[in-house]
């Protein structure tokens, strides 16, 4: 959601790196975290340039300031930081950890909680209608 509108090449590859270390926070990657880290890349790849990004699910992260630094945006900044908290909630278990790490990089980026906290209350509301919706598509 919103990687290709607001992410430069160079940016997806920091993300999904970013993405990476995030999903292993808490010690685990649920089946739900790899497929929508697999989905994520699946959505960010647009052409036969982009193809490596497949490559780096699972690459371990490097040095998370240099990530940070290749967002020089408000919206991409924002992007990542609602993609990371999508990615916390998609198994139903928005860790402490996976908290502690989106304020960190919101503190970064120099957004302000109350946005990070919008976020935070409205990803929980749009998976429940993308489960209603798979369900619906189930029967």
């Amino acid at each position: 959601m919103f990687l290709n509108q607001n992410l430069n090449l160079e940016q997806k590859e920091a993300f999904l790196k970013m993405a990476n270390e995030f999903a292993a926070v808490d010690k685990t990657l649920d089946k739900e975290e790899k497929n929508l880290l697999q989905f994520i890349v699946d959505e960010m790849i647009v052409n036969e340039e982009s193809l490596y990004l497949r490559e780096l699910i699972g690459e371990k992260p490097e040095n998370k300031e240099n990530l940070l630094n290749k967002f020089d945006t408000s919206s991409a900044k924002k992007t990542v930081i609602l993609q990371l908290i999508i990615l916390g909630y998609v198994d139903n278990d928005f860790c402490h950890k996976e908290n502690d790490y989106i304020n960190e990089i919101a503190q970064k980026f120099d957004i302000e909680q109350d946005e990070i906290d919008k976020m935070k209350a409205w990803v929980p509301k749009q998976l429940k209608h993308v489960q209603e919706i798979e369900k619906l598509w189930k029967n």
